[in-house]
């Protein structure tokens, strides 16, 4: 990551602005990087084992639509990772009980140990890289990124929003 892009100093208010907006994309980018770096050794990715976790997350059975917007990415894009994580035998489509244009998808046994391992490794780069920082400078942060979320997501698209 080019540090000097966001270690520059700032004169005013838009260049701190600047610096944020850069920050953010910049350490955005880097995190899952890091975290697919790592799940490499263990046959998996980044955006696989995130699939998971939002499955997990999501309670017994999750439609692809929603799954995609837990996920913030488009449905083709999750049909490419869905048919990698079936091919693996860690997801299941189910037809939905009362509508039959619609597949759940459920997570298998064969996914658990990629979603503990994923989830193990989640947690030591959290450690690692929010080691040092105050609680009261995370929850000033995470205070403005909701702020910055909530703004996104008010601006989306009317066709997002319909999701």
């Amino acid at each position: 990551m080019p540090l000097a892009l966001i270690e520059q100093s700032y004169e005013d208010r838009a260049g701190l602005q600047l610096a944020f907006a850069r920050a953010l994309m910049l350490v955005g980018r880097k995190w899952p990087r890091r975290f697919s770096e790592q799940m490499e050794g263990a046959g998996q990715t980044y955006a696989r084992w995130r699939t998971l976790f939002w499955i997990s997350q999501a309670g017994d059975g999750v439609s692809q639509r929603r799954l995609a917007d837990m996920l913030g990415v488009e449905e083709p894009t999750l049909v490419r990772l869905l048919d990698a994580l079936q091919a693996q035998k860690m997801i299941e489509r189910r037809p939905h009980p009362t509508d039959r244009r619609v597949n759940l998808i459920h997570m298998t046994q064969e996914a658990e140990p990629v979603l503990n391992a994923g989830n193990a490794l989640a947690e030591e780069i959290r450690d690692e890289m929010l080691d040092g920082i105050s609680s009261e400078d995370l929850a000033t942060a995470l205070s403005v990124l909701r702020v910055v979320g909530r703004r996104i997501e008010a601006q989306a698209s009317p066709a997002r929003q319909r999701k």
